[in-house]
């Protein structure tokens, strides 16, 4: 922060990356992903996804960074950057090749034989603004955060603006960390910090981010859900999923949205997950079916 600031006193920052770092950024309108659509999401929100294992979370936010780095013309994406970081090692990158694909051929098939740059191309162009970085515990997720200030300050001065920020899983270290934090605790000697500091530090690194730079956070988070009654599995229509939360304190102050998944259901003819807005909370659930090209909202 301290050297972002010396570099604007001296004159080192341009009047548009000024205005775009500290005007509201109203251009996060267009909805990631179909279960996002009935919250109108801006740049420096913080959404949280949250669903037991097998939920559909990955998949949801490997949809919103498809649609994020997609042009918009023809493609209705954002033609921007994603900042994407892989906790639990679950990266899937011929799953986004996939998407990417099949949304291209889409964007073909509308242009009606008009003038279309070619798709290898437009794979290309998106693969360049996407960045991933694998993380094997908190020290790393941290350290990779910090240097993520270069890369996003390099990507603009080449006219590429960074757009989303995508954290997959933010609890892959989470019972990692208490253990450790629990066993410096019992020792006189250990320097470890606590699951508070580490979990402090994360956030001020976002929060950082995303407030210099305008990105939306996106985070995924593999949730504890209480018990349900086997009518309540089954009825896919009915709100009231169970979260239980287990995050510290700082990463909960720091969450703006939380959306939540469950599935797949059963009794149903087809595999069909459910999502529901718990902040803000909203009435009425989303039912999506997972295909070839992406997610799709079932009536």
């Amino acid at each position: 922060m301290i050297m972002e600031v010396g570099e604007w006193v001296r004159g080192h920052e341009s009047v548009a990356s000024m205005l775009h770092r500290v005007l509201p950024n109203s251009r996060c309108t267009t909805p990631l992903v179909a279960p996002l659509q009935q919250v109108a999401l801006q740049a420096r929100d913080v959404v949280e996804v949250a669903g037991p294992s097998g939920s559909a979370k990955s998949e949801l936010l490997l949809q919103a960074a498809v649609t994020c780095l997609l042009p918009e013309r023809l493609y209705g994406g954002w033609e921007g950057g994603v900042l994407w970081y892989d906790l639990d090692g679950h990266f899937d990158i011929l799953r986004l090749v996939c998407l990417l694909q099949a949304r291209i051929h889409q964007g073909k098939a509308l242009s009606l034989g008009g003038l279309i740059e070619d798709g290898d191309n437009i794979m290309n162009a998106c693969l360049e603004r996407f960045l991933l970085t694998r993380c094997y515990n908190s020290f790393d997720f941290i350290a990779a955060l910090q240097t993520t200030r270069n890369q996003v300050k390099e990507a603009q001065r080449q006219g590429r603006s960074m757009r989303l920020l995508i954290i997959d899983s933010i609890g892959a270290f989470y019972w990692l960390d208490r253990a450790a934090s629990l066993v410096a605790g019992a020792s006189t000697e250990s320097s470890r910090p606590s699951i508070q500091a580490v979990t402090r530090a994360v956030v001020r690194e976002l929060h950082q981010l995303s407030n210099m730079h305008g990105l939306l956070v996106l985070a995924s988070k593999c949730s504890i859900f209480s018990p349900q009654s086997s009518d309540a599995r089954k009825d896919t229509r009915r709100a009231g999923l169970q979260h239980r939360e287990y995050m510290p304190a700082e990463w909960q102050e720091f969450v703006t949205h939380r959306l939540l998944l469950q599935g797949p259901m059963s009794g149903e003819a087809e595999v069909v997950f459910i999502a529901e807005w718990q902040m803000p909370a909203l009435s009425g659930v989303d039912r999506f079916t997972i295909e070839n090209t992406g997610l799709k909202l079932v009536i």
